[in-house]
């Protein structure tokens, strides 16, 4: 454990370090689902009930991930004047991870009751959510070492705990060949590597290292909560959006169609995480860029992000073209005939979330949630109205162009709200002059 703590919490060169490590940490959450799902199908069937099961329960855990974290990350990273306390965000985080479940376990019994799921399937789901929440509670303190500089640190300790983990998960799996007694199992390990990592990270913080105390007011605490709820219901349905279609095709069609779906579904967030690796590092940057009125050297790093995000978007068709449904056959052990042309629409949408995201981030920054939320909702409204007609007439390719139409929607509201916002602040700057 003693080489575990050095090298989580000592770093040669901080900056490369962070990079690389920042790196690793969004190319894991990639990862882990591929491989989960690479395991769980040679185990226990491409197209059985234990993979419809995860796919389902992971498609949940993302979706309630988004309350436990309620947006706050991004808003604290920038919170450049430290408009509210270490310990305020804490405490509101506290509560939100405490919803996660509470929302989770409706959620869950309701869909039981209402889809006839077995006890054994409901506690499953239940086991994978609950999986999630160290990565809802280790956020707040992840987005404090990030502010304090020490992103290389939040980095390492997340990868050492979600590898750690996954390991445990799979052993399990091997062992067992059951998820119910794996996730719980995993779980356990999880929230341990949690609470270990923090208590040997946390002097990052000056209240931690100068032990010192600070007043909890709850009138900052509903501040947070205002100031953050249009980015939680953002993250709340951008994942409503993945999951519509997902909960269609399981209502409509057979387990094996949604296995099929998973699969192609599965590069889906690749492009986001990929911007995450580049804007990470410097959000803070970019923050201050903002505060201090630079809007060209702003405006100019937002053209060159989306123009990187449009060349890993057509790179990634092109590999989608030509290798995606060989390689995706061979990893997850199955037949996928006639879903190349699915496969690229999904990388088309990869891209089109990974421009959401970028304009969402500068948004953000900008102190221009309403517009981003008022972006999600019409999507979500979109997903919501027409998602049925789509699965059941048409199936995959119903859901594929269906999410494809409503992401093209968004991008397009986003961006017309970034151009809005920076006329407004370019006219508010020249009227103060």
């Amino acid at each position: 454990m003693k080489l575990l703590r050095k090298f989580i919490t000592e770093s040669k060169d901080v900056s490369r370090s962070a990079g690389l490590w920042n790196l690793v940490a969004c190319a894991n959450l990639a990862i882990q689902p591929v491989l989960l799902m690479m395991i769980i199908s040679r185990l226990m069937g491409a197209k059985g009930a234990a993979m419809s099961f995860f796919t389902l329960g992971n498609t949940y855990s993302n979706l309630f991930l988004t309350i436990g974290k309620f947006g706050t990350r991004g808003y604290q990273v920038s919170d450049v004047k430290r408009e509210f306390s270490f310990s305020e965000y804490r405490v509101f985080r506290l509560m939100c991870t405490i919803a996660m479940m509470l929302s989770a376990g409706g959620y869950i019994i309701y869909m039981t009751f209402d889809r006839s799921f077995t006890m054994y399937k409901m506690i499953i789901l239940l086991l994978i959510c609950l999986y999630r929440v160290p990565d809802s509670w280790e956020d707040v303190y992840f987005g404090e070492y990030q502010k304090e500089g020490r992103l290389d640190i939040a980095s390492k300790a997340m990868v050492t705990r979600m590898v750690i983990s996954l390991i445990v998960l799979l052993i399990m799996i091997f062992i067992t060949n059951d998820l119910l007694i794996s996730y719980a199992v995993a779980a356990g390990f999880n929230f341990f590597l949690l609470f270990w990592c923090i208590a040997i990270t946390k002097n990052i913080i000056p209240e931690y290292r100068e032990k010192t105390k600070t007043d909890v007011k709850m009138l900052n605490i509903r501040k947070i909560f205002f100031a953050t709820l249009p980015l939680a219901l953002v993250g709340f349905i951008t994942q409503f959006i993945s999951t519509v279609p997902k909960d269609a095709i399981d209502k409509y069609m057979d387990p094996a169609s949604v296995n099929t779906f998973n699969y192609i579904q599965m590069p889906i967030f690749i492009v986001s995480l990929l911007i995450q690796v580049i804007l990470n590092p410097i959000y803070y940057k970019y923050s201050c860029l903002w505060n201090d009125k630079e809007l060209k050297k702003f405006h100019s790093n937002f053209m060159k992000i989306t123009l990187f995000n449009i060349g890993i978007t057509l790179f990634g068709m092109v590999c989608a073209y030509f290798l995606g449904i060989p390689v995706i056959s061979l990893l997850y052990n199955t037949s996928l005939p006639g879903q190349r042309f699915n496969l690229m629409i999904i990388v088309v949408c990869s891209g089109l979330l990974g421009l959401v995201s970028v304009i969402s981030s500068f948004l953000t920054i900008m102190r221009r949630q309403k517009m981003i939320l008022m972006g999600h909702i019409i999507a979500a409204i979109s997903a919501y109205l027409f998602v049925d007609n789509a699965v059941s007439k048409n199936g995959i390719r119903g859901a594929t162009f269906l999410y494809l139409g409503v992401l093209s929607v968004l991008s397009i509201v986003l961006l017309i709200g970034y151009i809005v916002a920076m006329i407004a602040t370019k006219n508010k700057i020249l009227a103060e002059d």
